[in-house]
């Protein structure tokens, strides 16, 4: 059940929350085994077959941990613990990707393939991740073995398993152990807060603007023709869209972790504050990122190896990324978009370097901000677009190949330029339900949010703990008091109570 249902949000969670209350606090077991089986229920509200397939990879993969850690101590331990990944990523290659290649082969060689439906499991990419992790961790360290129970509610624990954050078992494990699960009011006023801070992200933010982007993208996958503003309009609403949405998400589990005394790994950092492409990644789902940078672009040898080897561990590992995302050659195409975007900075601070310039000042952040945008903002193309066809078509308006074509009624009042003269034109477009100036407007609002307003994480957390964070990845402690979070929770509540919608639309995250 999604986050942002009536049945997750009147049933599921306050009934979770009171039982788990009810258990004493030295029933520590009792707790644990509450929240793996309330995870299970969750999990299996999408997909009975699904909750069965999690359970066997479960299994799996804990056996292969404790076999792996019990055979570190013979050296001869890894060809098993690769073997068993490999096998982890057949599986995940098969739900997820099998489809894919079958059509691109038979599209290459002129061939027809039977491609029966494969039913995609929820969260299958995270949860696969998150147990390779554990797998290579131990096979490393055997000492960080779990028992049983524990490495359950790590992997399935509701709040984090459907779309993240990819987390460590060196970070939430310890925490069943050392803490007891002993939450106090704070931590469920605070939780509480947080997490109402995210469901207003979702719902009143990200949905309603992604009914634009929705027009914008339905519009160019009919075959119809869009012209450069429409083009970026519709690119800059799914990426304010995307924004709010997973950022909502990441409020929303992080918050509700907080409510049964766990801390999580923060996961979004205001990445639309970024002035280059590199600090945008170090900003971005951050889990993801660090779990590609730990296991796949280290081992292939990071930064060590000159500039050429550097590149392309940085491109393969954003080639690896998009396919991640999504099994299509869009998602291909928009990693490998953030690989050359990657590339082209770490030539560009290179050349800086050797010059000895070191550009500042405001009016050169601004640029670099517009330049770091407009960058992401076109390769949101490639994420969004339901085939490559579309995403080529609505790249060329952006790119201004047809011209730079913007609403009539705007025409006259940009001619006044003399350097827009004979570039821009003024055209007839088809009117989305708001209007070009209204929903330009809105845009605008939505960007002052991202830019100007403080994120949730400075909002809960004071700096010296956010630096903590930063620094050694330990769990935040909350500065809002029980009075502070249920207030606020009272608010948001009422607010959202008018403004709801009873059909919530999913994360964009829950289709990786």
């Amino acid at each position: 059940m999604p986050f942002t249902s009536w049945d997750f949000l009147l049933y599921f969670l306050p009934l979770t929350v009171v039982a788990f209350h009810l258990i004493p606090s030295h029933c520590q077991i009792l707790r644990k085994l509450l929240l793996v089986v309330a995870s299970m229920i969750f999990y299996a509200w999408f997909s009975f077959e699904c909750a069965a397939l999690l359970l066997v990879s479960m299994g799996f993969n804990y056996l292969l941990a404790e076999w792996v850690g019990r055979k570190a101590s013979k050296h001869g331990h890894w060809p098993l613990a690769i073997a068993g990944i490999c096998a982890n990523l057949i599986l995940l290659f098969h739900f997820k990707y099998s489809n894919m290649f079958k059509e691109s082969l038979g599209n290459l060689f002129g061939a027809s393939f039977e491609i029966a439906p494969i039913v995609l499991p929820l969260a299958i990419s995270f949860y696969t991740f998150t147990q390779i992790g554990y797998v290579i961790d131990v096979a490393k360290n055997p000492g960080m073995r779990c028992g049983f129970v524990d490495y359950c509610l790590f992997v399935v624990f509701f709040p984090h398993l459907i779309a993240g954050p990819v987390v460590r078992h060196s970070e939430i494990v310890p925490q069943f152990a050392d803490r007891e699960l002993k939450p106090d009011w704070g931590c469920l006023a605070t939780g509480t807060a947080i997490f109402l801070v995210g469901l207003y992200k979702k719902t009143l933010l990200a949905d309603p603007v992604g009914v634009h982007a929705d027009w914008v993208f339905n519009h160019i996958a009919k075959g119809d023709g869009l012209t450069w503003f429409s083009a970026w309009i519709g690119s800059i609403a799914y990426g304010l869209q995307i924004y709010f949405d997973f950022s909502g998400y990441s409020d929303m589990a992080i918050g509700l972790a907080i409510m049964f005394a766990i801390r999580f790994p923060i996961n979004f950092d205001s990445p639309y504050k970024a002035l280059s492409i590199s600090d945008f990644w170090k900003r971005w789902h951050m889990s993801l990122t660090r779990f590609f940078r730990d296991y796949l672009y280290i081992p292939l040898g990071g930064n060590r190896s000159g500039f050429r080897l550097h590149a392309r561990n940085i491109l393969l590992v954003f080639l690896i990324s998009g396919l991640w995302h999504g099994a299509g050659w869009t998602f291909v195409a928009w990693g490998a978009l953030h690989g050359l975007y990657l590339v082209t900075h770490l030539s560009w601070t290179n050349m800086t370097r050797c010059l000895g310039w070191r550009p500042s000042g405001r009016v050169w952040s601004a640029f670099a901000w517009c330049l770091t945008m407009a960058a992401v903002m076109f390769a949101w193309v490639f994420f969004r677009s339901p085939d490559m066809a579309s995403a080529l078509r609505m790249s060329k308006a952006m790119l201004g190949v047809d011209g730079i074509a913007i609403p009539h009624r705007w025409a006259a009042m940009v001619s006044e330029f003399p350097l827009a003269s004979g570039i821009v034109s003024g055209v007839q477009m088809p009117n989305p339900a708001m209007g070009w100036f209204w929903l330009s407007m809105h845009l605008a609002g939505l960007i002052a949010i991202v830019v100007i307003l403080p994120n949730s994480r400075q909002l809960f957390f004071n700096q010296r703990e956010i630096e903590n964070q930063i620094e050694s990845h330990l769990p935040l402690m909350n500065r809002l008091g029980m009075r502070h979070g249920l207030v606020a929770g009272i608010l948001l509540t009422g607010f959202l109570y008018t403004r709801f919608s009873a059909v919530p639309s999913p994360f964009i995250y829950f289709n990786f």
